[in-house]
């Protein structure tokens, strides 16, 4: 039976071909390796320098609400408020609330009942539950609330007071109009790409970039990240985590706490505006390709060129007869040479084997019949001397060699 076979030309496609895929492959698995570090390394980047940055702003946060604290205590004196005196304590708010902080609606005292004087001349009633309280021995910061008769939201700055006996006898504090809290928070800017959130204990917004958006709770519609609701945030520790904005999109996360108040502070920045950042690497490891592409060609073409000259040339030798797959010739003489210049005083068998009568066989039956022939004779003396096909060089149409290695003396 004919052996198939397939032209030079095709012959050297398929080598290139298999060797451009190799090489394709090796340059792409470490190029995709290589730009996923490099990514990797950005993101790491970006986030770490977020993280500091909306810890500076959670710095600057506690800055202000330690500024509040200290003006309040600028209006404390130990013998007008544990006097346990209202009507004395009342007259004193009165008489110095026109030095009050312009951010402060009011300064007011807040009996243990809730009664509560404020420095404008009112007397309302608040809920103790929401100020401090016995156990507050230091200055506390309230959530965000609307006091009794007023429509803006507020958040207080207090300090609890006790008399002589270590009682607890009512509260001191200002209440701060979260409008010019938030004026003073407006020319701080994240970056071009973040805006921040700011969230009370009990995760209702302070702050936000939409006015409309202070004084709710919010929970993603994706129920898969229910642990980024603001209420689920706000008992949180701090964290960088995957979230969900109300239209739909998802964000990044990068909370910080406010020790002075419990308050989080919260940073966002869309998952596009990461892929922006992502971009110059994806452009780099594009144009890696590219160039592969390019170098590829450029050698695949090189290497066409040098086998079309070698064999224009007639430079490369064949050793390998393309009908028995066995040595040709050529290759035969090399081996020979090779054992005599190893071994020169070696002993070594040649056989000849002529197939008589193929002349015949190619011009009645055909070069298909005649090839066959040879073919079969070819692995008949293979097999009789056990040895592989390669052992019987084909030296010309039909002869082929047999060669044996050294004999024992």
């Amino acid at each position: 039976m004919k052996r198939k076979s397939i032209s030079p030309e095709k012959a050297k496609f398929i080598s290139s071909l298999l060797v451009t895929i190799t090489f394709m492959v090796i340059a792409l698995v470490a190029s995709g390796l290589y730009t996923k570090r490099m990514l990797e390394r950005a993101r790491n980047q970006y986030f770490e320098s977020l993280t500091t940055t909306t810890q500076g702003f959670a710095k600057i946060i506690s800055t202000q609400l330690t500024d509040y604290k200290d003006i309040l205590s600028t209006f404390y004196l130990d013998y007008v408020f544990s006097s346990e005196d209202t009507k004395q304590i009342f007259d004193f708010l009165k008489k110095y609330h026109y030095k009050k902080l312009n951010d402060f609606n009011h300064l007011y005292f807040m009996a243990p009942d809730g009664t509560a004087y404020l420095s404008d001349g009112r007397i309302i009633h608040m809920l103790p539950e929401n100020h401090a309280g016995p156990d507050s021995t230091t200055f506390f910061v309230s959530d965000l609330l609307i006091p009794p008769g007023e429509d803006e939201f507020v958040f207080c700055v207090e300090k609890a007071i006790f008399n002589d006996e270590n009682e607890f006898t009512g509260v001191m504090g200002a209440s701060i109009n979260i409008d010019a809290f938030k004026e003073k928070n407006q020319n701080i800017k994240i970056g071009p790409r973040e805006s921040f959130m700011l969230l009370d204990r009990n995760g209702v917004f302070l702050l936000h970039p939409r006015k409309e958006i202070i004084g709710r709770t919010y929970v993603p519609e994706d129920k898969r990240l229910m642990n980024t609701s603001t209420i689920a945030m706000a008992k949180s520790p701090a964290m960088t985590t995957y979230s969900q904005q109300d239209d739909g999109s998802y964000i990044y996360l990068v909370t910080s706490k406010i020790p002075e108040s419990g308050w989080t502070l919260a940073v966002k920045t869309s998952l596009d505006e990461i892929d922006a950042i992502y971009k110059p690497q994806m452009r780099t490891e594009l144009l890696i390709f590219v160039f592969l592409i390019i170098i590829i060609i450029a050698l695949v073409t090189i290497e066409s060129k040098v086998m079309d000259f070698f064999q224009q040339k007639q430079i490369i030798e064949t050793v390998y007869d393309p009908l028995t797959n066995t040595w040709t010739r050529v290759r035969f003489e090399h081996e020979a040479q090779r054992m005599l210049k190893n071994d020169r005083h070696s002993k070594f068998v040649l056989i000849e084997a002529d197939i008589r009568g193929l002349k015949f066989i190619n011009q009645n039956y055909g070069e298909e019949t005649a090839d066959q022939v040879i073919v079969y004779f070819e692995c008949i003396e293979a097999f009789c001397c056990g040895k592989p096909c390669n052992n019987w060089p084909r030296i010309c149409g039909q002869i082929l060699y047999f060669h044996a290695h050294k004999l024992n003396s």
